[in-house]
């Protein structure tokens, strides 16, 4: 831990919810009706959709593949997600909240793309709640007025 961190409480509660959300975003674990059929591709990986293209024909193959390229880019926004997730909390560690917040935001507004199952809200808000602690506190990692007033629009309200 980094002995200029301002608020070591800001520390545990970011690397908590850091770890209770890691893993947990993989791919499409919501309910859908994809393509023409209504395919529901709630726990499903790429490489299965992409099993059932070469096992079926015609619209069903056609639904599959596009299915399996969907598939593809929420597994890849999922894994980048919990990669800015990271990020944002070794830099917080680091005492650069400021830069934290702006990866937890990143980490959010992928997930956002999808579903609205909010896993990595609980790191973006404990992040922006350190930023706003540090800015009472006077701490030299907070720039001025202009770091406080992002932190209203970039933290999300459910």
């Amino acid at each position: 831990m980094n002995d200029h961190w301002p608020n070591a409480m800001g520390t545990s509660e970011i690397t908590s919810a850091f770890e209770q959300a890691r893993g947990k975003w993989t791919g499409c674990h919501w309910s859908t009706q994809f393509g023409s059929r209504g395919l529901n591709l709630q726990g499903l990986k790429s490489s299965q959709a992409a099993l059932m293209a070469r096992s079926t024909a015609g619209r069903e193959s056609a639904d599959w593949k596009a299915a399996m390229r969907w598939l593809e880019q929420v597994e890849r926004d999922a894994r980048e997600a919990e990669r800015q997730a990271g990020i944002a909390a070794d830099l917080a560690s680091q005492g650069r909240i400021d830069q934290a917040l702006e990866h937890a935001q990143r980490a959010c507004d992928l997930e956002l793309n999808y579903n609205e199952s909010h896993l990595w809200q609980p790191l973006q808000k404990a992040v922006a709640a350190a930023l706003h602690q540090s800015a009472l506190d006077g701490s030299p990692f907070v720039q001025g007025d202009s770091t406080m007033a992002s932190i209203s629009w970039r933290t999300h309200q459910p």
